[in-house]
């Protein structure tokens, strides 16, 4: 009996020991972030969610990634959880696989837009260096198919084309350019248009001559 006695208050001082051990790291921090965060973050009335296949549990620090396309519902649903000091969050699967989507198409637009920006710089640098027929070269990599819809190239072709007086190259240019440019800024195409029925002037006028 006295065996037992004694073993029994060494379990209860055993068990306020741990109970204020873990009482302290809680309140100084150094429990698990993670562990601490999926443990509060885990509701009774979330558990239902929890299992389910549509859903993914994810840390927050993962889906700042997607900051860029996020829509508005995840971004407070995000901004909410890091308030309440948790790390991990659940996301629709469905949601999730539509953001990355849309990363990848917003990667690879600024992508392209830094590739121009940088062909269009070239191009002004072979001018300035009076080289015109590698500014065209340079000019005419910017158009091609699956460029950025920016109008230097397109304006700096039509004009060096102009003063060469190769008409069925500008030609080629302008409808190249109400096709990719006019598509983004419909305001454009009457510009176009107006350069392009220019163009067809000076053809006959030059046809008029032979």
């Amino acid at each position: 009996m006295t065996g037992f006695l004694v073993l029994l208050i060494a379990m209860i001082i055993l068990f306020i020991i741990i109970s204020k051990s873990t009482s302290r790291q809680v309140k100084t921090g150094k429990f698990s972030e993670d562990y601490y965060s999926l443990a509060t973050y885990r509701t009774p009335q979330r558990e239902n969610l929890n299992k389910s296949k549509h859903y993914e549990l994810v840390t927050i620090k993962s889906l700042e990634r997607y900051m860029c396309v996020m829509d508005s519902d995840i971004f407070i649903e995000m901004s909410t959880a890091r308030l309440n000091g948790h790390t991990y969050m659940e996301i629709d699967k469905n949601k999730l696989v539509a953001m990355e989507k849309k990363l990848t198409e917003h990667l690879a637009y600024e992508n392209k837009l830094s590739e121009c920006a940088s062909l269009n710089n070239q191009g002004v640098d072979y001018e300035k260096a009076g080289n015109i027929t590698q500014a065209i070269k340079t000019y005419e990599s910017n158009i091609k198919e699956g460029c950025y819809p920016a109008s230097h190239s397109f304006d700096r072709l039509m004009i060096l084309y102009r003063k060469a007086k190769d008409y069925n190259s500008e030609l080629r240019v302008i409808d190249r350019a109400i096709e990719i440019i006019g598509e983004r800024n419909p305001a454009l195409i009457k510009k176009y248009q107006d350069r392009k029925e220019k163009v067809f002037l000076l053809m006959n006028k030059k046809n008029s001559k032979i």
